[in-house]
């Protein structure tokens, strides 16, 4: 269940931060970014149009594949740094 409230947290934050970047079309704009990155990674011309409902469904559900997380992120040019920690009994 953590796992599910910090990729919730994480949506938001790309959320507010693609708001702040495209305005009134944010969706769009982090759309057809997202659909550039995966384009490009993939080498398949990826529309928007074949996209967007997938991140739609993201944005309300806060249910994400990692490599989808790490597409968006890249999408509003975010980064993700991860710490692991380790206890020692």
């Amino acid at each position: 269940m953590k796992m599910r409230k910090t990729a919730g947290n994480l949506i938001d934050a790309i959320c507010q931060e693609a708001q702040t970047r495209w305005g009134e079309q944010w969706i769009a704009g982090l759309t057809r970014t997202y659909c550039q990155i995966e384009t490009a990674e993939t080498g398949k011309s990826i529309k928007s149009v074949d996209r967007r409902s997938q991140i739609e469904r993201i944005i309300r559900t806060k249910a994400v594949t990692l490599a989808t997380l790490l597409r968006m992120v890249e999408a509003i040019d975010g980064e993700i740094k991860v710490l692991v920690k380790r206890s020692i009994i």
